[in-house]
């Protein structure tokens, strides 16, 4: 099974599992994501490990070490700055510049000798702690027919908090 973030819902509508077996069913389109903050003020802003968010397939760690050593090309065991940018880059475009990714080398190299190891990396993917993400934003994926059912009732219920 899929394994999603803890932010991210799917509506119960979208696929049932017990239609696999009773009849041939289409799964519906997502056509609406809905962002839901249910609290402003709590809002703040954390690592993907803090959040609850852990990375991990039974694959992960090859792939990852693929990728490693293509920035690594003489197997010297570690990764400089301008190497773990290109590679970061990779994992998350929205770290753009050098300035971002430097951020990400000082936290991720621990012992501060100017090098990441794979360790270092491997770490860094498992925990999450390169992917920042709002604690208290959520989202909810669904069809476009239960987001017109949603939006009749947020008019409803005319500013009111939809949960109590």
């Amino acid at each position: 099974p899929l394994q999603l973030p803890p932010y991210l819902y799917m509506s119960h509508n979208y696929f049932h599992r017990v239609w696999t077996l009773s009849a041939h069913r289409r799964l519906k389109n997502i056509t609406v994501l809905l962002e839901w903050i249910p609290n402003t003020h709590s809002l703040s802003r954390v690592t993907g490990a803090e959040a609850g968010i852990m990375y991990d397939a039974p694959d992960r760690r090859d792939r990852l070490k693929r990728a490693f050593d293509f920035f690594d090309p003489q197997a010297k065991g570690y990764l400089l700055l301008p190497a773990f940018a290109r590679l970061v880059r990779l994992v998350d475009p929205t770290l753009v510049g050098e300035h971002g990714a430097a951020e990400l080398f000082r936290e991720v190299d621990e012992d501060g000798d100017g090098k990441v190891r794979f360790v270092d990396i491997d770490r860094m993917m498992v925990s999450g702690s390169f992917n920042k993400v709002d604690q208290g934003r959520h989202f909810a994926a669904m069809s476009l027919e239960e987001a017109e059912h949603l939006r009749g009732v947020m008019h409803m219920r005319s500013g009111a908090p939809l949960v109590q």
